[in-house]
């Protein structure tokens, strides 16, 4: 049987391996778009044929590389789902955000918090854990997905829609936390196009047609009265609404025919979509009420459900007992405002929790991540597996 001290000592010979391998990882330029996963991937594949680990590719279109990785085999499934694409490096750069820089026992680098320093962690433990692959009774599934700055279409939900792989579980490593929350829940999300239409007129001559910005401005005057109907769930913040886009008119002298918003709206559990959409369309109808010429068409563009989850689960508990051990303290249960690639695992019945190392620096010139938060992070995976697997 696998012994916790062997296990921690295997870890704590081998993890130097870890930045080196990030150093490689943040070297292959996976800036999404265009994407080009492949350049990483072929140092996961190495790695995976280097300790003999079991693995298959996947590409909806070629070069958007996915590897989905297992030890072991049948149920309980763990996975741990990490993303090898980056956002581009932006500016404000003190150090170059492709070479994988270490400072003070920080590694710089566009993708070393998200979400390559979590992979190579991973890709770690699974070197790792592989010698002790016979004692294994379950599955312990390590995703290398591509396209999650952009949708997960050519990733995780390709992969998750195809079925490519099973599992019952998952840890999303997503979200810099510095192991310090475990995420069990997310807001929803709406995409909402409001689109107001006018007629279009000589600049000199506006009575003779219908100014599509002003009836627009009218609409979002309306709209910011709205108090949206809901019921607090505990961890979770109050819903959001943004106006995150208005676009109108051709010419400065020119009466628009059309001025369009796009409206962001974060809900909560218990909240229902098609209920939020049909209060914006009431409120379209009051301003056209009140405006006679005003004219608006209302279209739901996106729709991601919110989820929240049990904190009994055994995968909850044993990531709190070995942070416990890991670093002496415990994790706080937390919901997120955000979205991860855990509503894609939840929507299909796999509970996925976020969890993951790292201060807060996704997207953002001078990403860093400890170096020793991975060693840490490395320790308490091939832990929570080891409870759950072994």
């Amino acid at each position: 049987m696998l012994k916790e001290k062997e296990l921690l000592e295997s870890i704590e010979t081998g993890k130097k391996r870890i930045p080196v391998l990030l150093k490689e990882l943040i070297a292959a330029r996976t800036v999404n778009p265009p994407g080009n996963e492949f350049l990483a991937a072929r140092i996961i594949c190495r790695e995976l044929k280097k300790h003999r680990i079991k693995f298959s590719k996947y590409e909806k279109i070629k070069g958007r590389t996915n590897i989905i990785a297992q030890l072991g085999k049948g149920s309980p499934r763990l996975c741990i789902a990490c993303h090898s694409d980056v956002v581009p490096a932006g500016e404000n750069w003190k150090t170059p955000p492709f070479k994988g820089v270490v400072k003070n026992k920080k590694m710089y680098g566009r993708g070393t918090e998200d979400d390559k320093g979590p992979l190579a962690a991973t890709l770690f433990v699974l070197t790792v854990l592989k010698k002790f692959e016979k004692e294994m009774n379950g599955s312990l599934i390590a995703m290398f997905a591509a396209d999650e700055e952009a949708g997960s279409k050519l990733g995780a939900d390709y992969l998750l829609k195809e079925k490519k792989f099973k599992a019952d579980y998952a840890i999303i490593p997503d979200i810099g936390s510095k192991m310090e929350e475990i995420t069990i829940g997310e807001k929803g999300i709406m995409h909402v196009l409001v689109e107001s239409i006018g007629k279009q007129a000589h600049g000199s001559t506006p009575q003779k047609g219908v100014n599509a910005i002003w009836n627009m401005n009218a609409f979002l005057n309306e709209l910011k009265k709205w108090k949206m109907k809901f019921k607090k769930v505990k961890y979770f913040s109050k819903p959001t609404l943004n106006i995150g886009l208005i676009h109108g008119g051709s010419s400065f002298n020119t009466v628009p025919a059309k001025c369009t918003t796009e409206i962001d709206i974060r809900y909560l559990p218990g909240q229902k979509a098609a209920m939020l959409l049909k209060e914006i369309k009431a409120i379209a109808r009051k301003t056209e009420k009140k405006n006679k010429k005003a004219k608006f068409k209302i279209k739901l563009i996106e729709k991601q459900e919110p989820f929240i989850l049990s904190q009994t689960h055994p995968l909850i508990k044993s990531i709190k007992k070995n942070t416990r051990k890991v670093l002496k303290k415990t994790p706080r249960i937390t919901t997120s405002s955000g979205t991860t690639i855990a509503k894609k695992f939840v929507k299909r019945k796999i509970y996925a929790i976020g969890f993951c190392p790292g201060n807060n620096q996704m997207h953002k010139s001078n990403e860093f991540i400890e170096l020793k938060q991975l060693e840490q992070f490395a320790k308490i995976i091939a832990l929570t597996a080891k409870d759950l697997l072994f």
